[in-house]
């Protein structure tokens, strides 16, 4: 994952939603905030504000959303190490 964000964010629209994450493991459940904001070129750009530089992209919403929770669980997997 990268630090930096991503460019052209000129958004269109941005929506947010709380999700429960929780690891393969038996821990705890985190509910974490996703916004996900559509650019001009139509690409859904997600984060998540608590995971700075945690964020991912995709063609449509709902691939955004699926990226981003990939990109917490691999970042999550990070944090724990």
């Amino acid at each position: 994952m990268s630090a930096s964000q991503p460019c052209a964010r000129s958004s269109r629209s941005v929506s947010a939603e709380n999700w429960n994450w929780r690891s393969n493991c038996e821990e705890p459940r985190t509910n974490l905030k996703v916004v996900v904001e559509e650019r001009e070129d139509r690409y859904h750009v997600a984060s998540v504000p608590a995971l700075r530089g945690c964020w991912s992209q995709g063609k449509t919403r709902e691939e955004g959303l699926k990226n981003i929770r990939e990109a917490v669980e691999l970042f999550l997997n990070e944090v724990v190490r």
